[in-house]
């Protein structure tokens, strides 16, 4: 995964062949790497086709891994690594919006929506990003706020640049 540079890393919910130490192990190594997103899916028992099942939810590596490796003495009521491996294992996905920075299939954006619709889940959010997801729940792929501005701009700038056009 650190070699490959990866954007993302995804865990199935019911897979019970995760080892808490390695999570623990490869959050550790994947810390300042090119990992930018957990995703978390449902393969509903399905193993032969992890990684294409339906969309459950996603977090930032960077925050996820701040969450789950604090230390258990630092005063604060924290998740672990064995929290974590016990949702996923179990299935159990509500849990995971306890995290904070979660967002799940709920608040994901839809091919069918508006960029102003993603813009105010955004704002609503407080996100930076939203997944995309289709119809059927399957992950698509992932729109930033500054990605959708940037296309607002250029339509908006596009727009009155075709209006000052003399006939």
């Amino acid at each position: 995964m650190v070699k490959e540079q990866k954007e993302a890393l995804v865990f199935t919910l019911k897979y019970d062949r995760y080892d808490p130490a390695a999570i623990q192990e490869y959050f550790t190594k994947l810390i300042g790497s090119t990992l930018k997103y957990v995703i978390v899916e449902d393969a509903k028992g399905d193993f032969d086709h992890m990684g294409k099942g339906e969309f459950v939810g996603m977090i930032e590596f960077t925050k996820l891994a701040q969450q789950l490796l604090r230390t258990v003495n630092s005063g604060f009521d924290t998740h672990d690594i064995t929290w974590f491996y016990n949702i996923i294992t179990s299935g159990n996905s509500s849990e995971l919006n306890l995290l904070n920075g979660f967002i799940s299939k709920e608040n994901a954006a839809t091919l069918k929506d508006s960029r102003a619709e993603v813009l105010g889940k955004m704002t609503e959010l407080k996100a930076e990003y939203l997944p995309v997801i289709t119809s059927d729940n399957k992950f698509k792929g992932v729109v930033t706020q500054s990605r959708l501005n940037s296309v607002i701009l250029l339509d908006l700038y596009a727009e009155v640049k075709g209006k000052n056009k003399q006939p």
